[in-house]
Formats: structure tokens, C-alpha cells, sequence
């Protein structure tokens, strides 16, 4: 805009004559003339997708992470955009101030540990600031098995928070409990940096007695690889002490059904870019995880409360789902529990998309026939394939199969044919000429008698 602008005033500049009295007041009206029309032009062609009238996602979500999160719990973040906001809700509108929030990328620096260790909430941090000061990247080239000491009281507490059926159990025994996993190097394949060093020591020095979370979002190569004792409640997952990839059904239920806002995520009329759609499957993430936990226990009516709870959140309409694999998973979860018509609608919308590859839709028409048994919407899939590709002969072998398993043997031979035609030269197809005409021989000669 700026280039512009300035080649608009040069050619004008040289356009009026230099002796001219007007010049200055000429190209003063240009300018003024350029300084509305350029607004003007970007609000008539942008404004949709600049208005953040109605959009709430940075603030619903960054809610919904505090929330996520017990008393007085120490939340790990990964970036700006699951720390700064959290900042802005606890620091000027006053919400759960109790939770410490602690940004990964800022732990490497000293004065942010110090401020950490000083600040409430105080996160628990036992070293002195001349050790700190020292803190470096440390050479760290293999693999090595972490312990960390859990006291026992908060280990039984944990356990008897575990509620998933055909999960880990454990006996309290004599010995002393523990959380052990394998940590290799984190930093170009030799060393870990300080903000690994860091975490370690706030669960060691906490000793479990604060609860301890890492953001969704947090990648898992910043997560030590602690994941087997990463507990799902939402948009954190927890830091326990039994391993096993697990949920609280209860606990996950009552943040996504109960504690967390979603205001206008099925509001068609406000704008949500990838980014952010992208940032929303977080939720969607959530709901299944929940939805998968009750498909697994045969709780069908649970399961379908919770995909129906999912969609009037958050409609696939609104908020699309980006993988259509995943649009495949909420489909299958509906049919297993009694609702095929909503697996249906989800194929139907995944073929209505604009540009998708004829080798995605003869997929879908397998799964029409497959799990929907629905042959003639399959059938009609392919057809429609091969009326715009007549050469997708994947289309052909299996409208052949159709046709054989329902008896449609004059189609077959129709079609067999039609594809004898394009290639003189495929043995297939006139192997499958004498198939289809035999069978259609034998079709006259029953009807017949």
C-alpha cells in the first residue's frame, strides 16, 4: 500500500507543472483521496474476515485451560498463545489466580526461575541464585531411567481416583512408590536444555503436592517423555503417579460438559480462520477421548450423549472437521451406537467437498457398501466416477463384484462391455464379457423353466 501510494503521488508529481500554484493543493486532495479509498477498498473485500465481533475463542479457551487445572495447581505452556492470555485472565480480570501458570521457553532464562521461586504463587524451586545463575545446557548423549520418589499418601489418593474399568491397578506394597521413565537428550541429540533440567526439579521438589499440568498443546518432545503418566482432563493432561494412558471419565466429563465455555462456536455467522479451527479440534480431541472411553465400556447411551453434546458445541458445519478420517471416527461411533443415519450425513457432507480425488470418493462408496450396506448409493458413487474418468479401472473390478453379488448380471455384462470397448487390448475384460454373459444365459434359461 505504501509502495503504491508513493509511485500514485510520483507520477502526479511529475504530471503537474512545476510552476503550477495548484500543485501543492493538488496533490494534497490526492493524497487525502487515497487515504479514504484504500480503507474503503480493504472494508468492502476484508472486513468478514477481520471482525472479531462475536469471537470469543482466546478468551473461552484460555478459561477453559485455567479451569482445566485443580487448586493451586503449576500449569506448563508452550507458547504465546496458551500463556499470554492466561496472563490477561488472571492479571486484569482476576481468574484462578491461583494457578501458576509457567512458560517453557521462558525457564530457560534465570531471572524467570528466580521469578518463579519469589512471586506467588510460588512454585516450588529449592535452589539457591548463585546455583541458577549456572544453570546451562548440560551434555546429556544416551538414554537414562528417571526416578522420582512419590509419597505414599498422595499415591493412594491418586489411585482411588482411578475409575476406568480394565485399567492398571496396583497394590500398596512396602516399597516406596515411584514414577520412572527413560529421558534422552532433548537438544540437537546431545544435551538437555534448562527448561527440561527445570521440570524435572519442580516434580521432584513438589513432590506431588501440587498438582502439576502440561497444556495440550505442549509438543511431546517438551514433555520428557512422561507421557505414560499424563493423565487427559480437557485441554491439560495431568501429571500422575500410575502410568497407563488413561482418563478420569468423571473428571473429563465435568470440565467439557460443565466448567468450559464455548460461546459462538456454533454461530455460523462469525469467522474463524485455520488457525484457529485447527486450535478448536483440541475440543473436539476431548469429547472423543470420552466418547471412545464409553464405546470401549459398551455405554452406548453415555457415548451418544457425548457426540451429541460435542455437536451442538461445536457443529461440523460451523467448525469443519480438517481430517476427514476424523469425520470417519465420529460416523463409526454413531453407527456403533444405533444412529447409522448420522454416519451417513457425514459421508454425504465428505462428498460434497469441493476438489476431493476420485480415489477418496471410491473409499467413501466402499464404506456406503461396507458399513452402511448400502450397494445402490455405493454403486451410484462409482458410476459417477467413471462417467468422468473412464479409465478408473478400480471402478470397474468393483462395480463387477457389485453387480455378481446382487445378480445384476446384465449390467455386469453392460459394463463389462463399455470397458472392452475402451481397451481392446484387456484380457480382464473379456474374461469378464463370458462371465456375465453365461450368467446372464443361465438367468434367461431358470426364468424360463
Amino acid at each position: 500500500i505504501g509502495i503504491g501510494t508513493a509511485a500514485i503521488l510520483e507520477f502526479f508529481t511529475g504530471a503537474f507543472n512545476n510552476k503550477s500554484i495548484h500543485k501543492k493543493i493538488n496533490l494534497a486532495l490526492i493524497s487525502v483521496l487515497i487515504f479514504l479509498l484504500v480503507p474503503m477498498k480493504m472494508l468492502a473485500f476484508n472486513y468478514h474476515s477481520h471482525n472479531r465481533t462475536g469471537n470469543y475463542v482466546a478468551y473461552d479457551y484460555s478459561y477453559n485451560l485455567l479451569q482445566s487445572c485443580e487448586k493451586d495447581a503449576i500449569l506448563f505452556t508452550n507458547g504465546d498463545n496458551d500463556t499470554f492470555p492466561l496472563w490477561f485472565l488472571q492479571n486484569v480480570k482476576n481468574i484462578r489466580t491461583d494457578v501458576r501458570v509457567v512458560n517453557l521457553s521462558l525457564l530457560n532464562t534465570h531471572w524467570y526461575i528466580r521469578q518463579l521461586r519469589d512471586q506467588k504463587p510460588r512454585v516450588p524451586i529449592s535452589l539457591p541464585d548463585s546455583y541458577i545463575d549456572q544453570l546451562a545446557p548440560t551434555y546429556w548423549p544416551n538414554k537414562k531411567v528417571i526416578k522420582i520418589q512419590v509419597p505414599k499418601d498422595i499415591y493412594q489418593k491418586e489411585l482411588k481416583d482411578l475409575e476406568q474399568r480394565h485399567e492398571f491397578v496396583s497394590k500398596i506394597e512396602d516399597i516406596q512408590p515411584e514414577i520412572s521413565f527413560e529421558l534422552g537428550p532433548t537438544m540437537m541429540g546431545k544435551g538437555l536444555r534448562v527448561q527440561d533440567i527445570m521440570i524435572l526439579h519442580i516434580i521432584a521438589a513438589s513432590q506431588f503436592r501440587k498438582p502439576i499440568y502440561f497444556a495440550i498443546t505442549v509438543s511431546r518432545s517438551n514433555m520428557l517423555n512422561l507421557f505414560d503418566y499424563l493423565r487427559m482432563d480437557g485441554l491439560v493432561y495431568k501429571l500422575v503417579t500410575y502410568p497407563g494412558d488413561k482418563i478420569s471419565p468423571s473428571r473429563l466429563k465435568e470440565n467439557i460438559f460443565n466448567k468450559y465455555q464455548y460461546r459462538n462456536l456454533n454461530n455460523p455467522e462469525i469467522y474463524y480462520n485455520d488457525n484457529i479451527i485447527g486450535l478448536l479440534t483440541n475440543y473436539r480431541s476431548a469429547f472423543l477421548r470420552l466418547a471412545s472411553f464409553y464405546h470401549q465400556e459398551k455405554m452406548n447411551t453415555e457415548m451418544l450423549e457425548t457426540l451429541d453434546r460435542m455437536e451442538k458445541t461445536i457443529p461440523e458445519d460451523v467448525i469443519p472437521v480438517p481430517d476427514p478420517r476424523l469425520t470417519l471416527v465420529i460416523g463409526n461411533l454413531y453407527l456403533e451406537g444405533g444412529r447409522p443415519k448420522e454416519f451417513e450425513i457425514r459421508l454425504e457432507r465428505l462428498l460434497s467437498e469441493t476438489g476431493i480425488s476420485y480415489e477418496r470418493k471410491f473409499e467413501y462408496a466402499q464404506v456406503f457398501f461396507q458399513y452402511l450396506n448400502n450397494a445402490a448409493r455405493a454403486e451410484e458413487i462409482i458410476i459417477s466416477i467413471i462417467e468422468e474418468k473412464p479409465g478408473f479401472l478400480k471402478g470397474y473390478y468393483c462395480l463387477f463384484n457389485f453387480f455378481n453379488k446382487s445378480k445384476n448380471y446384465d449390467k455386469g455384462l453392460k459394463l463389462a462391455q463399455r470397458l472392452s470397448n475402451l481397451f481392446p487390448e484387456d484380457q480382464q475384460a473379456k474374461i469378464r464379457i463370458k462371465q456375465f454373459q453365461k450368467l446372464v444365459n443361465n438367468q434367461s434359461d431358470s426364468t424360463r423353466l
